[in-house]
């Protein structure tokens, strides 16, 4: 799988050298920003007991893009991540391979991030398609499944995640109502499920006449596990 990792890697380079070597009529776009939040929930699940600081760097010209996304408890905890992405979007549909790299981080020890045997790699590969704007509206269906990795091979199955969600304009407000569930047993849940229902209230707030710092609230259930969460977040 370091074959992935180069895919990622190489084109970041090359595309970084062509940006610097651009004038500012460039295509090139980059981007880098952090997030504050007060937990890490990802699909219904908690990655996290206390705040995270979760940077991105970002480069995309067209539909293509490269990226790297990472999430860091702010208290010490054995859990942290760092992810890879690149990704192609046409017109409405964006495929998205990421690669989801999540050790158990002491700090002592080394977490073997070169490590992709399927028996003892702490990478997970997930495939998503996200197909936006359906029939003209703000709704968008997202699927994905991890074909590739720790959960895939413990489990012996493809864990399949799908979620459903619609953007609605409220004032100065984006409200977006979401819902996901998998499919079947796996990493998700322990049958069908829906893992992932909620509602995430996002605003900019002026801060100055050049600058607007965004904020997004999100309630979240997990019906599955009876589990509730209230996460709120900030991006500079």
């Amino acid at each position: 799988m370091k074959t992935t990792i180069l895919l990622v890697l190489l084109p970041l380079f090359f595309l970084v050298s062509g940006v610097s070597a651009q004038d500012s009529t460039s295509n090139w776009k980059l981007k880098s920003e952090m997030e504050l939040a007060t937990r890490y929930i990802w699909r219904g699940l908690s990655f996290s007991k206390s705040p995270c600081i979760q940077p991105l760097v970002e480069l995309s010209k067209g539909g293509f893009f490269v990226s790297t996304w990472g999430s860091y408890t702010i208290s010490p905890e054995k859990f942290q991540e760092v992810d890879l992405n690149i990704g192609y979007s046409f017109k409405s549909l964006t495929l998205t391979l990421s690669d989801y790299f999540s050790p158990i981080d002491t700090g002592s020890t080394p977490n073997k991030y070169f490590d992709y045997d399927r028996k003892t790699t702490c990478h997970n590969y997930d495939l998503q398609l996200t197909y936006s704007n359906i029939a003209g509206s703000e709704l968008t269906i997202m699927l994905s499944a991890m074909i590739y990795g720790a959960e895939r091979y413990k489990l012996n199955t493809i864990p399949t995640y799908i979620e459903l969600s619609y953007n609605a304009h409220l004032a100065a407000c984006t409200v977006r109502p979401f819902c996901g569930f998998t499919t079947h047993k796996g990493y998700y849940a322990d049958k069908a499920a829906f893992v992932n229902c909620g509602l995430s209230v996002s605003r900019e707030i002026q801060i100055s006449d050049r600058f607007k710092m965004p904020t997004k609230t999100s309630l979240i259930f997990n019906p599955d596990k009876q589990d509730v969460f209230l996460i709120f977040s900030l991006s500079f």
